[in-house]
């Protein structure tokens, strides 16, 4: 036994078995500390054919041109909704979010992470609630305006985003490409005040609407928290370019007319007449100019026949009063009455229900007060206003079953709360641009009396954000498209390099290692 302890054999298989003991202890600990430095440095190395994870030289360009302002720089937060470690691992999609953020924080001093476990901390995210209902998800990211100590600034809006809208979507609500670039530069300029080219909430005036200093602020606070610059508006006296260049096709994109409740009708010269036509007005902007318009009304709104010519243009039309006593507000007040969300199963409707509440509960009321009918007449009566003549309308919220309405109307249109209608247009890019035209049968459906109690306000941002996802496009500042759907692809050279890296060069060194201590071994 003593022999054998003493041989070469022992001596020289016990050195191997304690070298390879300590390599592969070494690799472990080395590979723990470099998944650790690697984490909390950013270190990786980005292999994908479109450079998702790398920072472009136009976004450096805007970001920095935007962020100083006579030499003082401005800081920003982005704010999770989860611990920064599962974020940054949580999902393919936060995975790419989270690599871009992580690029931004390490470049400019003025940008930090900072995040909120908000499942066993929700208090800490009741501020990024912009609604009465609002909920903020695990993979929501906000980004606020802060303080030269990175405390967010109150006085500015901070912005929440879902996680899908860092990319880009298909027709089909698919992830099409990787957008997070434009999305914060949009985030950014808006927080800043230097987006002199959003686009406009037209208040329209001249036909007994209350004028906005004299309504709710709520219009007002909802316009602008969504991305509006919110101006009144005469067409009998002032035309849509006083307050912004719509000649150049697309300019006045998401731009919005808003016609709340109206006693009188839309000027239109008789035949023999000469002077202004706000129909015509109104059409050029809804027709050439991509815009959209948000009408509401209800159960005292006289017949006005020129918009409704307008309207129906668009499959839409109002009339009637809608009485429910088995569904109101309350049991002393019939005129508030409530929305049946069983009823959104199809279209818009069904879209609505989905983004709103997904899997929360549904208890929270929507409420219409003095109601009136919205008509959304069947879509084979709609002109095709687009030219490539996609185009279509909708029912968004409906009355109970139970409820009656004190109209007539066609059989082939359905009676509603809020219709909606919208058309494609034809323009420079692969997915058309829609123009939207609603009918809320409701002209308080935005009282400061419902903002706290009722899904309404919330209802409104959504209704605003098909019209305009509130991103501001910069020059150059493009989306990544996946090569392949959502996959993430290795260019050739890359994949040749590491191909090479982990077949060939670590295997030869491994062998070159093994051969030259079996001759070291025999000559020993």
């Amino acid at each position: 036994m003593n022999k054998f302890y003493k041989s070469k054999k022992f001596k020289y298989g016990s050195s191997a078995t304690a070298i390879t003991v300590i390599v592969i202890a070494a690799v472990i600990v080395l590979n723990i500390m470099a998944t650790a430095l690697g984490n909390l440095n950013g270190w990786y190395t980005d292999l994908t054919s479109k450079n998702y994870y790398k920072l472009s030289d136009e976004f450096k360009a805007e970001f920095e041109a935007m962020t100083i302002d006579g030499g003082a720089k401005a800081n920003f937060n982005f704010v999770l909704m989860m611990d920064e470690d599962l974020f940054r691992s949580y999902s393919a999609q936060t995975v790419l979010v989270y690599n871009t953020l992580r690029e931004i924080t390490k470049a400019y001093d003025n940008v930090r992470i900072k995040a909120i476990n908000s499942t066993t901390h929700p208090e800490l995210v009741e501020k990024y609630k912009f609604a009465y209902g609002d909920t903020v998800t695990i993979t929501d990211v906000v980004l606020e305006l802060a303080d030269e100590d990175f405390e967010p600034v109150a006085t500015v809006s901070p912005k929440k985003y879902g996680i899908n809208a860092f990319f880009t979507l298909d027709g089909n609500g698919n992830l099409y490409g990787f957008n997070a670039e434009a999305r914060i530069l949009s985030a950014f300029c808006q927080m800043l005040g230097k987006d002199e080219n959003r686009p406009v909430a037209f208040y329209l005036q001249g036909h007994g609407e209350p004028a906005l200093s004299t309504v709710d602020a709520t219009w007002v606070e909802i316009l602008e928290t969504a991305g509006y610059q919110v101006q009144e508006i005469n067409l009998l006296t002032d035309d849509f370019s006083d307050y912004y260049d719509i000649k150049a096709a697309g300019d006045c994109n998401n731009c919005v007319v808003i016609m709340n409740d109206p006693k009188f009708d839309l000027y239109v010269p008789a035949a023999n007449e000469s002077g202004i036509s706000e129909v015509k007005k109104l059409r050029e902007f809804l027709a050439t100019n991509y815009g959209n318009i948000i009408v509401t009304v209800d159960s005292t709104t006289p017949s006005l026949p020129a918009l409704s010519e307008v309207l129906s243009e668009w499959g839409l039309g109002y009339g009637g009063a809608v009485e429910d006593s088995r569904h109101s507000l309350a049991s002393s007040d019939a005129s508030k009455l409530t929305a049946d969300y069983s009823l959104m199963t199809s279209g818009l409707s069904a879209l609505m229900k989905k983004d709103i509440f997904g899997s929360q509960s549904t208890s929270v009321s929507t409420v219409f007060e003095s109601p009136a009918a919205v008509l959304v007449h069947d879509s084979a009566t709609i002109s095709s206003h687009g030219y490539n003549g996609v185009y279509g309308s909708y029912p968004l919220i409906y009355p109970y079953s139970s409820a009656s309405v004190s109209i007539d109307y066609p059989a082939s249109s359905e009676a509603c709360f809020i219709g909606m209608a919208y058309s494609e247009w034809d323009l420079n890019d692969d997915e058309g641009t829609r123009s939207y035209a609603l009918v809320i049968g409701s002209t308080e459906f935005l009282s400061e009396s419902y903002a706290n109690t009722t899904m309404n306000r919330k209802i409104m941002y959504w209704i605003l954000s098909q019209i305009y996802d509130e991103i501001i496009y910069f020059e150059n500042v493009n989306f990544i498209p996946f090569t392949n759907g959502t996959t993430l692809t290795v260019t050739d050279k890359a994949a040749t390099a590491w191909t090479v890296s982990t077949i060939v060069i670590v295997p030869v060194i491994a062998t070159v290692a093994g051969i030259i201590v079996w001759i070291r071994r025999r000559h020993s």
